[in-house]
Formats: C-alpha cells, structure tokens, sequence
C-alpha cells in the first residue's frame, strides 16, 4: 500500500515536472529574442555606390525634415509625470 502511494507520488512530481519545464521552455522562447535576425555585411556596407544613392535620399528628406514647423507637445503619464517633446 505504502509503495503503491509512493509510485504514485513520485509519478505527479515527475509529470508536474515535465509540465513546468515544459511551461518555463515555452515561455522562454516567445519572451526571449532570438539571434536569427539577418547579420549586416560588413562588404555590401564598404559599396560607396550604394552610400551615394543614400545620402542622395538623405539630403532631400532632411531638406524636409528641417522645413517643418516646431510643436510644443506635453503628455501626462499614468504615474504623474509629464513628458515635453519638442
């Protein structure tokens, strides 16, 4: 009777085992970024043709960017404080 509790017991402790590790893997994997994101290469950055065509994009939407009007904004947090963008 006795042994026959203690298969049991360590039976649930072996599921309830699987079950948090199981649990803690999956909650690990959605939580935790992976590294699969593609690397930049390093010779495709040392194109200079490709750089001219960037900074080509650049200056036009900088030239905009700069023309825009300033706005004063402030936001009031959840805890009180307040935030001032410019």
């Amino acid at each position: 009777m006795i042994k026959g509790i203690g298969i049991a017991l360590a039976g649930i402790a072996s599921a309830g085992t699987v079950a948090c590790f199981a649990g803690a893997k999956t909650l690990f994997n959605r939580t935790i970024p992976r590294q699969d994101v593609p690397r930049v290469d390093l010779s495709e950055m040392a194109d200079i043709e490709k750089w001219e065509e960037y900074k080509k994009f650049m200056v036009s939407n900088s030239e905009w960017l700069q023309s825009q009007e300033l706005e004063h904004i402030t936001i009031k947090a959840r805890d009180g404080i307040t935030l001032h963008a410019v």
